[in-house]
């Protein structure tokens, strides 16, 4: 009998997150997971003892700032947080992205809930992060026999359609908010998932990550401002009652460092209180700020050694010319086009996304149980050293 059943695949990435679906028929198609987008924030936020992930998290973080968490992933492996007046682990809340993204594939399933997951991580991850990221699943409804962990260049290799013949190499350029992530795989002959695939080197670097470069632009845009006799408003950016205006800068930022991807140049348009201020950088502007980073993504690329068969170049920072041209430089292999979003939808062609017989899971009353904050006590406990 045929199996009804789906597997799910989710990039819980730093700043976005990402999913696909693999139909029982084997059909592959990315969730929707925005209004007009296949990502969703992977942020969250407790207002008022409720959770909000995604784009209402963002949407409420200037009224909730003291209990919103932009990038939840990041805080696996550590130790509970205080929210507000609430005591959670960061599995609670890396499962609420979860909680999220489970809503909108089900509902592009007619209902239908799946029988496997598919998390993609980071090669770095610790094994105690690793051990967070399946607790996390579980408190989200998911059986440890449901939950699959995938290295996302292992991921990456299979999205290309690549018939692989033991022996070959490829390399993956992982260009993304957090880090730059280079790493090299090795096809070995043996057919058993997770070994027909393993990493032989792995290198990341923060500093050629997105969120490095927002913030080198975000500087350039204050000191702008001061250059030009704006110092008042950077001053008043400072104070706590502008937070929603400084947010907004922020978002000006990232959003110009993207159209620089496509434009010569690029506006911000800064909101304090009645006043409004336009800033212009240029794309050169913008790649002198960057040269450092351009420079540790060759340096990461030419470490490599030996040139590998194929190259696999991703990340929403892959879109970045000086970025991408750098990689271009360091190496002789043309990059290999993959379909985007190149992690979640190689996950659902690598062999752990085999179906599994049905098994359909419900929410029941441990999770809901698990999913709520806990008061925070009148004394925490101080940190094991």
């Amino acid at each position: 009998m045929t199996s009804t059943g789906w597997t799910l695949a989710v990039d819980l990435g730093t700043t976005s997150t990402a999913a696909a679906i693999r139909r029982a028929d084997g059909q592959v198609e990315p969730v929707r997971l925005g209004a007009v987008a296949d990502t969703m924030p992977s942020a969250v936020l407790l207002a008022d003892g409720q959770w909000r992930a995604g784009q209402a998290a963002l949407d409420m973080r200037p009224s909730y700032r003291e209990t919103f968490v932009s990038s939840p992933t990041s805080r696996l492996g550590d130790g509970p947080l205080v929210l507000g007046e609430h005591l959670v682990t960061p599995e609670q809340i890396v499962a609420q992205v979860l909680d999220a993204v489970l809503e909108h594939a089900v509902r592009a399933s007619e209902g239908v809930y799946p029988t496997r997951l598919v998390l993609t991580h980071p090669v770095r991850w610790s094994t105690e992060q690793l051990a967070a990221m399946r607790e996390a699943a579980r408190l989200s409804g998911f059986g440890s026999d449901q939950v699959v962990l995938l290295a996302e260049p292992v991921a990456v290799v299979h999205a290309g359609g690549t018939s692989w013949e033991p022996g070959a190499q490829a390399a993956v350029v992982d260009l993304g908010a957090g880090t730059c992530d280079v790493t090299v795989v090795h096809v070995t002959d043996d057919p058993v998932p997770g070994k027909d695939v393993v990493v032989l080197a792995h290198e990341s670097d923060p500093s050629a990550g997105g969120e490095h470069l927002d913030d080198l632009l975000h500087t350039w845009t204050t000191d702008e401002l001061i250059r030009t006799g704006h110092a008042d408003l950077v001053q008043e950016l400072g104070h706590p009652h502008a937070f929603a205006a400084a947010v907004s800068v922020r978002a000006a930022v990232h959003d110009a460092r993207h159209a620089l991807s496509e434009h010569d140049s690029a506006q911000l348009d800064i909101c304090v209180l009645d006043r409004e201020v336009t800033v212009t950088i240029t794309r050169e502007q913008f790649q002198a700020l960057a040269a450092p980073a351009v420079r540790t993504v060759s340096a990461m690329v030419t470490n490599l050694g030996d040139q590998p068969t194929t190259l696999f170049v991703v990340g929403g920072v892959s879109s970045t010319p000086c970025l991408a041209q750098a990689v271009h430089d360091a190496t002789t292999v043309v990059p290999t086009a993959v379909p985007q979003p190149a992690v979640v939808t190689g996950a659902l062609h690598t062999p752990w996304a085999v179906l599994t017989p049905d098994r359909l899971f419900t929410l029941t009353a441990e999770r809901v149980r698990a999913r709520q904050p806990e008061p925070v006590p009148e004394v925490l406990e101080p940190p094991v050293s």
